[in-house]
């Protein structure tokens, strides 16, 4: 094709010297009279000629070019536009998957969760094997549509991470082991061995979940923007009160970890082996020696444990406050006030 192009340029060539010698001629009868006005008067018109002879040349392998390229581009330019479309719908199932997992979560639904992630995991590895396309590869040398692919593959990355290191473990842990319900925090089950081992766990999640939740956030505010601004305005509405609130996370999810290592493990362990025998009766019925003893124990573990819980309370009373209203509802001090 290109071998056609450069015989069109050659035969070019005789085209324009042909259009040169009919002006010529032309212009030769016009000048009769003055035969050097008319010598002058030629050669320039040679020069004007050679160069008209050039820019024809370039301009029709130019064109040239672009019909080849043009056919090119409007044979993938259709391939491109459905899977951009693809990309496009696929985007929206994203969307709303992540939205299921949240709502079940919320409505305590936690096999429905699963099953959401799972989807949620299925639609990212079709986005990602359609990214890796071989024919995205041409477009990764454009600058814009190439920084922009990079951008949606670091940002499916990021879901991934997020989803297996993140919402698998809490959707587990809670499908297992449940959120604690005000109803357990009496006396008697806050005196059992069972509580010692439920505080372990909840120090176990926060270690797992924290340092995963930091890591998503830190990533997800580093994305840098979409270039495209219709996929920008998609994103920013997540990014922007993620990036803008990125200290704030962090401190509360600092918090968290400080507390589990601080107060929630000291404590399981100080209350580990000293559970109330409690019996079949109630403590009414112990009511006795035995019963102060047991008391003082406790009294005892309190005591211990003191500075580190009045170190929470005050860390507690010190996190900042969200900047923005979106995130005020995944403020960590309503989540942990604990379900009724």
């Amino acid at each position: 094709m290109f071998e056609d192009l450069d015989q069109n340029i050659k035969t070019e060539d005789i085209t324009a010297e042909s259009i040169n010698g009919h002006s010529g001629h032309h212009h030769h009868h016009h000048h009769s009279e003055s035969g050097h006005h008319h010598h002058h008067h030629h050669r320039h018109h040679r020069r004007h000629g050679k160069a008209k002879k050039v820019v024809l040349a370039v301009v029709l392998s130019l064109l040239g070019i672009l019909l080849i390229g043009g056919g090119i581009a409007a044979f993938k330019g259709r391939e491109y536009y459905a899977a951009a479309k693809t990309m496009a719908a696929k985007a929206e199932e994203l969307k709303s998957g992540l939205n299921e997992v949240v709502n079940n979560l919320k409505k305590g639904d936690y096999e429905a969760a699963d099953a959401s992630i799972l989807k949620v995991d299925k639609t990212t590895d079709e986005m990602r094997a359609e990214l890796d396309d071989p024919k995205w590869k041409i477009v990764d040398k454009v600058p814009t549509a190439g920084e922009d692919l990079n951008t949606a593959r670091r940002l499916l990355n990021v879901l991934d991470e997020a989803s297996d290191n993140l919402l698998k473990p809490l959707v587990k842990h809670l499908r297992e082991k449940g959120l604690p319900k005000t109803k357990d925090l009496s006396l008697e089950k806050a005196l059992s061995p069972e509580f010692a081992a439920s505080l372990n766990e909840y120090a176990d999640l926060i270690d797992t979940l924290c340092p995963a939740a930091e890591k998503t956030v830190k990533d997800f505010s580093e994305l840098p923007e979409f270039k495209i601004p219709q996929l920008e305005s998609k994103i920013s509405k997540y990014r922007k009160p993620i990036k803008e609130n990125a200290e704030e996370i962090q401190a509360h999810l600092k918090f968290l970890e400080n507390a589990s290592t601080n107060l929630l493990r000291p404590a399981a362990q100080e209350l580990n082996g000293k559970g109330l025998k409690m019996g079949e009766g109630q403590i009414a019925d112990m009511l006795g020696p035995e019963l102060a003893a047991q008391l003082n124990v406790y009294a005892d573990v309190i005591e211990k444990l003191a500075p580190a819980i009045d170190r929470t309370l005050e860390d507690f009373g010190k996190l900042p406050a969200f900047k923005m209203e979106e995130i005020i509802k995944m403020n960590l001090k309503s989540i942990m006030v604990f379900q009724r």
